[in-house]
């Protein structure tokens, strides 16, 4: 049987990879200690290739996809989240919303939401975050985020 593909995401590898992260994301976030995690996190997913902007400078910026470059994200702003959280968060909504794409062995991930009913663009869309990263990476930073529920499974039966 030959492999779907959706998205450029094989069904068979990478749809399986990321709906398990979906599917344990409440529990990674919950398990996600910024103290004990943050190193790893930033050894799989540079620091300096997150950006933050206003809404209002990001909206453009993220709507042309050819203006980011490989391996980098941009996000708007977010009152005090801690930047892992942020990260996991919008690859969870691109995930969860069908908005990422595998693009020549790198995932495209879009996150964004619809104007609410008292404004004036009520049902459009605007991007919160959009990026480019490498496969690998991605595959890597799940990889060690369903570890962390692993990891504290196994310090609650030490108990």
């Amino acid at each position: 049987m030959k492999d779907e593909i959706i998205n450029g995401l094989s069904l068979k590898n990478d749809i399986a990879l990321l709906y398990n992260f979906l599917a344990k994301y409440d529990e990674i976030v919950q398990s996600f200690n910024y103290q004990t995690h943050q190193k790893s996190f930033f050894n799989i997913i540079n620091k300096k290739s997150i950006t933050h902007k206003k809404s209002s400078e990001a909206n453009d910026i993220l709507e042309k996809e050819k203006t980011i470059e490989d391996n980098s994200i941009i996000m708007t702003v977010k009152n005090a989240e801690n930047i892992p959280v942020g990260f996991i968060r919008h690859l969870r909504n691109s995930i969860a919303h069908g908005q990422i794409s595998l693009k020549r062995n790198r995932y495209v991930i879009c996150d964004k939401v619809k104007f609410g009913k008292k404004s004036k663009y009520y049902g459009l869309e605007y991007p919160t975050a959009c990026g480019i990263y490498d496969k690998d990476k991605i595959v890597n930073l799940i990889t060690f985020l369903l570890s962390i529920i692993s990891e504290q499974k196994c310090q609650q039966t030490k108990k």
